[in-house]
């Protein structure tokens, strides 16, 4: 959704973040591992050309990206942990600790849940539609 506006290092250090949200609950869900690959392809990042950054650096470059950017990826984090319609007490806490890191309140990221869950919903709704 906003990735493809991320500049080049702000890409690189999403996907570790991602993968720590991917692996929180210790399985990675085809669901998950779906949005990822679609990830790569909004950032326009092969899987072969990817710098895999550690979270320390991630959190760096976060550091110096606008509060903005800081949003923006944390509203793809928690997409990405709900993607399999679960959204556990360990991705919820990666998730919490992450915002941490990028000085985003406990108030905004439940504002965030909140509204990722009213638009997985609305998806839900439309499929339905869409399959009658």
């Amino acid at each position: 959704m906003f990735l493809d506006a991320f500049s080049r290092k702000e890409k690189f250090a999403f996907l570790p973040l991602a993968k720590k949200v991917m692996l929180a609950d210790n399985k990675i869900e085809e669901e998950e591992q779906n949005l990822f690959s679609l990830y790569l392809q909004e950032m326009q990042l092969k899987e072969n050309e990817v710098e895999y950054l550690t979270e320390e650096a991630a959190y760096a470059v976060f550091q110096e990206s606008s509060e903005i950017v800081r949003r923006q990826t944390l509203i793809e984090l928690i997409s990405l942990s709900m993607c399999d319609n679960q959204f556990d007490a360990a991705e919820k806490s990666t998730i919490e600790t992450i915002a941490q890191h990028l000085n985003v309140s406990n108030s905004v990221v439940s504002h965030m849940t909140g509204c990722v869950t009213e638009l997985l919903d609305i998806y839900k709704k439309l499929n339905e539609i869409i399959a009658e």
